[in-house]
């Protein structure tokens, strides 16, 4: 007997089509109110004959599983047969009705009794919508157009559908979590899938060709895997800004950002020093984005915690997080600059384990656990904080520079890392990322779960000459402010092998490196900015680095924006970065969290060879697709050297597919000659 496990999912959602979608109880209950609204009008005997015509996948589906649930036979019919073919197949298998969606009733004979449907129906409150309606012997039967123009009937029984799921499960290796991909061009051969996900409680995304072709609208043309995009700030205070409206750029920036579905705003901590003096404090500025915004989430990019008591990292976030409604994130820094330590002198030599050990206390303190600590009469008290956050943990990122042992450290600890293009390559990042992802593995994390951020500079527009001679000047301006930081950081108290890595890089000002060095510097860092290490230009220039940065494994963006353009320079090119964003929104992987797909082997072969389309696909859990009568299921690996996708040889399943006549209780099949050929108008 098919194992119906509905009550368990009733309001998880069942399908989606673009942004429309229902959820399992919404479609159980419509399927039951259309069926009844049917059986009122024209008593279809047990057992009969319907069949269906929808344009509409949603209500298509729902038609199949009220004439399945009303123990009746389904014959689902492809929308897009001609008024001829319908009434041709209807002639041969002959229907006792045909439940049919009203603008598509044309294409049928008036011969045949219909029954007329414009939308959804409207639902009514059920007494017991758990219990299993009783199923016909023969509840499915499917139709395939063959290339020579016949039509082959495979009528599915009871026990060949169990058998089928059976197969599903063992081949899919279903979870909870998973969410199962399928072309709307294929979902009539697709239904068994589709009432298979439905007893197991999985979510279907149908993607809706319309009238693109699957690789333009789900692959865009440019790309065809996900990056997310947030907005970062850390830039020079202008001298110009006055001292009423300093933070203007950063909230109509972060405004735009929560319009646009950006991921995150990233606000840093900074002190002492005009380079980004707008941000000593990450989580009060965060806290007045929160009465603001309403979608992005509010991260600390980064707050400098050894300058901090772990107990009121807990407690300002907590606030943050509470004003937010849950969008609060935190990135965990160690800090360099000597300068910031006047706070915690003592904690400078070891600053990397303060931060790793105030980590720990603070997802601790968030969890709601007490912490014992010393009072001002130096005797233990039990600690907790208040308010309470809204979020069950703390979504903790780690900010790591150019140190492989700092990834690492990130990967043991289970946090989200945050990096940038400033002191190492787009080529050093491959390695690193790497060992990120093994510790995280090594450490029992799931390294999928983790996202790697990189910090870039950025600023978009409609012309590449145009956006280098604006950003020019500024952006020099912002790499000397820049080498002021570098030059303290030299000197100071700081191992040999971080000074050795920055002062070989950057050099310092007043001890090594003369003025026309200095300004030789300044031109070839904003060179390497503008075309290896930074969004700047069009956003077609762009997705080179973009593609190299998702080859090694990063999952979004951080975009520096604020490095000195006027503020209305800064907002007007803004549109231009949505612009970018929206060309790598895969929204049914960002939205659904795809895990599964299905799919004919013609659209695989498709899909594989492009090597975007080849990153993205490495992505899902698992692939099934037909190979002739059968179908393969594989695990999939991405190839980074060569953008290609590789199959899992030793991970290759075979199914019977429904249409194999080698399985028992499948009944012969009919095939109806010349489908296709002219067709006598009297008829």
């Amino acid at each position: 007997m098919l194992k119906d496990t509905f009550s368990q999912h009733l309001r998880s959602t069942f399908l989606c089509v673009g942004d429309d979608h229902i959820t399992f109880d919404r479609c159980r209950s419509a399927s039951q109110q259309l069926f009844r609204q049917f059986s009122d009008a024209c008593t279809p005997a047990p057992g009969s004959r319907i069949a269906v015509l929808a344009e509409d996948p949603l209500l298509a589906i729902i038609m199949v599983h009220a004439v399945i649930s009303g123990n009746c036979t389904v014959i689902p019919v492809p929308p897009g047969y001609t008024e001829q073919q319908i009434n041709k197949l209807f002639d041969m298998l002959d229907p006792a009705y045909c439940i049919v969606e009203t603008h598509l009733s044309h294409k049928c004979s008036a011969a045949y009794k219909l029954y007329c449907v414009d939308s959804l129906p409207e639902t009514v409150e059920e007494n017991d919508i758990s219990g299993r309606t009783q199923w016909s012997d023969v509840p499915l039967i499917l139709c395939h157009t063959s290339a020579d123009g016949s039509l082959t009937r495979k009528e599915i029984s009871v026990g060949l559908l169990e058998k089928t799921f059976y197969q599903y499960d063992e081949l899919y290796e279903v979870k909870p979590s998973d969410v199962l991909l399928i072309f709307e061009e294929e979902l009539y051969a697709r239904i068994p899938e589709v009432l298979w996900a439905w007893y197991n409680g999985i979510t279907v995304v149908l993607h809706a060709a319309a009238n693109e072709s699957p690789m333009d609208q789900w692959v865009p043309t440019a790309v065809s895997f996900g990056m997310q995009f947030g907005l970062f700030y850390f830039g020079s205070h202008n001298e110009g800004v006055t001292e009423r409206n300093k933070y203007k750029l950063l909230i109509d920036s972060v405004k735009f950002a929560d319009e646009h579905d950006f991921s995150c705003v990233w606000t840093p901590e900074r002190h002492f020093n005009q380079f980004g003096g707008l941000f000593p404090n990450p989580s009060v500025l965060s806290a007045a984005l929160a009465m603001v915004t309403s979608r992005i989430q509010l991260r600390s990019g980064s707050i400098v915690s050894p300058l901090h008591h772990a107990v009121r990292i807990a407690e300002d976030w907590s606030v943050v997080d509470n004003l937010s409604n849950g969008r609060a994130a935190v990135s965990f820094a160690s800090g360099w600059q000597c300068n910031d330590f006047v706070f915690f002198p003592d904690r400078y030599d070891k600053r990397h384990e303060y931060m790793l050990e105030q980590i720990a206390e603070v997802k601790s303190f968030w969890k709601g656990e007490h912490r014992a600590m010393l009072n001002g009469l130096k005797t233990p008290v039990e600690v907790e904080i208040f308010p309470k956050p809204v979020q069950a943990e703390l979504p903790v990122w780690m900010t790591v520079s150019g140190k492989t042992e700092s990834f690492v450290d990130a990967g043991k600890i289970g946090a989200n890392i945050l990096t940038h293009l400033l002191w190492q390559d787009t080529d050093e990042l491959i390695g690193k990322i790497r060992a990120y992802r093994d510790s995280l593995e090594l450490n029992g994390f799931d390294p999928a779960s983790r996202i790697v951020s990189v910090m870039a500079h950025t600023f978009l527009g409609a012309d590449n000459d145009a956006v280098k001679e604006k950003v020019k000047p500024f952006l020099m301006d912002y790499i000397r402010s820049s080498v002021h930081l570098i030059e303290a950081m030299s000197g100071s108290n700081v191992q040999n092998r971080e000074k050795k890595d920055v002062v070989g890089r950057y050099g310092t000002v007043e001890e090594e490196m003369p003025a026309d060095l200095l300004e030789q510097l300044v031109e070839f860092a904003f060179e390497r900015f503008f075309e290896k290490a930074a969004l700047l230009g069009t956003p077609e220039k762009t997705h080179h680095l973009i593609r190299k940065l998702k080859g090694y494994g990063v999952d979004e963006i951080a975009c520096l924006i604020d490095f000195g353009l006027p503020d209305k320079e800064i907002l007007a090119a803004l549109p231009y970065l949505d612009e970018l964003r929206k060309l790598y929104d895969t929204k049914l992987i960002r939205k659904y969290n795809v895990t599964l797909m299905r799919c004919s082997s013609e659209k695989l072969t498709a899909l594989k060879s492009n090597k975007d389309a080849a990153l993205f696909l490495s992505r899902l859990r698992k692939i099934l697709t037909d190979n002739g009568h059968d179908a393969v299921s594989a695990e999939l690996e991405y190839d980074h050297r060569q953008h290609i996708l590789r199959f899992n040889d030793n991970d290759v399943n075979s199914l019977f597919d429904v249409i194999d006549t080698d399985i028992p209780e499948m009944k012969e099949a009919d095939v109806l000659e010349d489908f296709n050929a002219p067709i006598d108008k009297s008829f």
